[in-house]
């Protein structure tokens, strides 16, 4: 389990920066990483500046919820779990981060990615 602060900046980089960056590392492997992010019919997580998602990678399933503390600072919650399925989490402790933040147990899919990243 995985209990953090996570503060995140973007910036906008132009190809020629991009390809600088992608010839300055030894990647050693690509993985493919899928993405499930989860909210109600009324957007309840929306509504509080968080997300829940289920992040999947080769047989790795992590559940997070974030919760944004001010502009540039989320609360991260993250925990490895069994399934896919956002409805058969059973987990005490993602069960009492839900109760805490006031997350619905009514979740469906929002959106999908599936992204190849370079390690």
């Amino acid at each position: 389990m995985y209990d953090n602060i996570e503060r995140e900046l973007k910036l906008l980089i132009n190809k020629q920066v991009y390809d600088n960056i992608m010839n300055s590392y030894d990647f050693h492997k690509s993985i493919i990483q899928t993405n499930t992010y989860y909210d109600t019919a009324n957007q309840d997580v929306k509504k509080q500046h968080g997300a829940v998602r289920i992040r999947t990678i080769e047989n790795k399933k992590i559940f997070t919820l974030k919760i944004k503390k001010d502009e540039y600072t989320h609360y991260e919650f993250e925990k490895e779990i069994s399934t896919e399925n956002i409805n058969e989490i059973e987990d005490p402790e993602i069960l009492n981060w839900f109760n805490q933040y006031q997350i619905p147990k009514n979740l469906h899919p929002t959106a999908n990615f599936t992204t190849l990243r370079n390690v």
